[in-house]
């Protein structure tokens, strides 16, 4: 299940050079472990940093934002893989920490050790690349608004930078803003690294609920999954054929009574509102309801209340059988409100 966005600020970001340090403060751009980052990554990982369904998730989301004729694609931060689909004559250059990931990466065509902790400037010509790709690495960035001027300076004319994030990370190396946010705020944290660095045009957002392992990397986030994939992308202006998110309408089905979902074809159960303490009045003495878990209405609805900061965790699909009036039924959690169903039988 996925759904799109885009984020809009004043233009008064654009009026005036911004540093990380004032987007983020002192404080945000910290990491717990201010090692150098050279030593701390010099370990080879046997595997890769994200699991089999999110590799697919965003090599589709890659696919679908650089253009097939792309000829020449950077991948930041790159490891042991980076996500794309081969395309016949293009080059795919590495930039990262470890030589020997970037070796036994087979989609890459060369690759260049780099600290951009260290040093901003990317080692490239102004214009060199047709797309940029960053996943999940760009909460490790301690200065990313002049890693997003960098990637504006190297990328051509409608060239796109795609950054892309789950809840995994590692978090050591953290900066603060980033690692200390919940996945809400990581959002609003990568689109304004395009926004407030005045390189790019308005960032699009792309959110994908996924059904991920948990990670595989050891440490304080080793219990953290792949719970919700969130692709960022931005163009270098001018871009006449940007792409834009994609609409994401729900569909209703056709159903074979009004006893059934619209939305998942289940049939609905005959549903009695509780008597509350607080006087709440549901209007009705019995709705027709849908609690199937996998109704896409109940989890399109719980994503959207995670990115809103509702208090209910979803929404369910009711309808009232007297007037045949239609909505939403919020919840707060998905066992809530079973007590009310009516024995049919």
């Amino acid at each position: 299940m996925s759904s799109s966005f885009s984020i809009t600020l004043e233009s008064e970001v654009r009026r005036t050079r911004w540093s990380s340090i004032d987007l983020l403060g002192r404080e945000g751009v910290r990491r717990d472990n201010e090692d150098d980052d050279a030593l701390f990554y010099r370990s080879v990982h046997k595997r890769p940093f994200f699991g089999d369904a999110t590799d697919r998730a965003i090599r589709l989301h890659h696919a679908r934002l650089i253009p097939a004729q792309a000829g020449r694609v950077l991948d930041l931060m790159s490891s042991l893989e980076s996500h794309l689909a081969p395309q016949p004559g293009r080059e795919v250059i590495g930039l990262g920490l470890n030589a020997e990931e970037m070796a036994r990466n087979l989609e890459l065509s060369s690759a260049i050790v780099h600290d951009l902790n260290r040093t901003s400037r990317l080692p490239f010509d102004d214009g060199a690349f047709d797309a940029v790709v960053c996943a999940g690495a760009i909460g490790l960035v301690t200065d990313p608004l002049e890693l997003m001027r960098e990637t504006a300076r190297v990328l051509r004319p409608g060239g796109v930078f795609v950054v892309s994030f789950t809840d995994r990370m590692i978090q050591p190396k953290c900066i603060h803003a980033w690692r200390d946010n919940d996945n809400e705020g990581r959002i609003v944290l990568a689109t304004a690294y395009f926004s407030f660095s005045g390189a790019f045009l308005r960032p699009q957002v792309e959110l994908e609920e996924l059904n991920a392992p948990g990670c595989v990397v050891g440490g304080p986030g080793a219990k953290i999954g792949d719970e919700q994939l969130t692709v960022v992308w931005g163009y270098r202006p001018p871009a006449p054929n940007a792409v834009q998110p994609r609409p994401d309408p729900l569909e209703r089905l056709t159903v074979p009574s009004d006893r059934h979902c619209p939305w998942c074809g289940e049939r609905m159960v005959m549903w009695q509102p509780p008597d509350t303490p607080w006087e709440m009045d549901y209007g009705v003495e019995l709705l027709y309801v849908c609690f199937h878990d996998e109704c896409p209405y109940f989890t399109r609805g719980a994503a959207w209340c995670r990115r809103n900061g509702m208090r209910c965790s979803s929404y369910r699909h009711s309808r009232n059988p007297a007037t045949g009036t239609e909505g939403p039924l919020p919840v707060p959690t998905r066992w809530a409100l079973r007590a009310g169903i009516v024995d049919e039988n």
